[in-house]
């Protein structure tokens, strides 16, 4: 990729002077992705960052920004763009500008209705069983489509506070936290506390729950009082051998007198 850039920088120097423009095959070597069509206004957003992120570093020629991002149009997106083509006509699509390309394209793939949906899902947005990282990137990428709810950073911590889970948030100080990066250091270091005591109660309670082993030969049934066993044969207690059924003392085991 660094040997590409430096290539297509000393090939923008001689279509500066007119001798090469550079092709759209460039264009995609810099790493302009394509685009299918999803009606999802995080995916939109995405591609559309990315186009230009892939402009600044092409040097596409002046003029043709329109004309090279169609062509990383594929399936349904390619669907849309030709009945486009059909309805202006192709001396409108040349001179076509980027920001009415953009403005066709969001309206096509992230209509309002999608828009709203989404701006509902991130004020209702609550910390369940995911991680504080995952949370916060779910925040940051559906932030950046609803700015009237986070126009300043006292409105991005106070919609990720009320985020957070409860016995997370609970430790995070509003007020000791300057920034938004703040408060998610502050929750992430809460969540590792929280883990660290879970492991510790889970260690304890397999430590108290492991039993002791039973010499050879132990009666498991139920014991008697004093701690002598309940005799399997006349379900009594008693010591020594069981006299039931013989002619012996149950108690001394001579014969002559009960």
């Amino acid at each position: 990729m660094e040997d590409r850039l430096k290539a297509l920088k000393s090939d923008m120097a001689h279509g500066q002077s007119g001798t090469r423009n550079l092709s759209f095959m460039d264009f995609r070597g810099c790493g302009a992705p394509n685009f299918c069509g999803v009606k999802d206004p995080i995916v939109a957003r995405r591609w559309i960052v990315d186009i230009d992120s892939v402009q600044v570093t092409s040097f596409y020629p002046k003029g043709s920004k329109v004309r090279y991002v169609v062509g990383c149009l594929k399936e349904r997106a390619r669907d849309w763009w030709e009945e486009v083509d059909d309805t202006l006509g192709a001396p409108t699509i040349e001179v076509m500008t980027w920001s009415d390309f953009v403005s066709r394209f969001w309206a096509e793939f992230a209509p309002t209705m999608e828009v709203q949906q989404l701006a509902k899902e991130f004020l209702d947005m609550r910390q369940t069983n995911d991680m504080v990282v995952d949370i916060i990137a779910k925040f940051r990428e559906r932030a950046l489509l609803v700015p009237q709810y986070v126009g300043d950073e006292e409105m991005k911590k106070t919609q990720y506070h009320d985020m957070l889970r409860v016995d997370i948030r609970k430790y995070v100080s509003y007020s000791a936290c300057p920034t938004l990066d703040d408060m998610i250091a502050m929750a992430k270091d809460r969540e590792i506390d929280i883990e660290h005591i879970r492991k510790k109660k889970v260690e304890a309670g397999q430590t108290i729950g492991v039993s002791v082993k039973k010499p050879k030969g132990f009666d498991s049934r139920l014991k008697g009082q004093h701690g002598q066993s309940r005799c399997g044969r006349c379900d009594k207690t008693h010591e020594g051998v069981c006299r039931v059924g013989g002619s012996s003392c149950y108690k001394c085991g001579k014969t002559g007198h009960f």
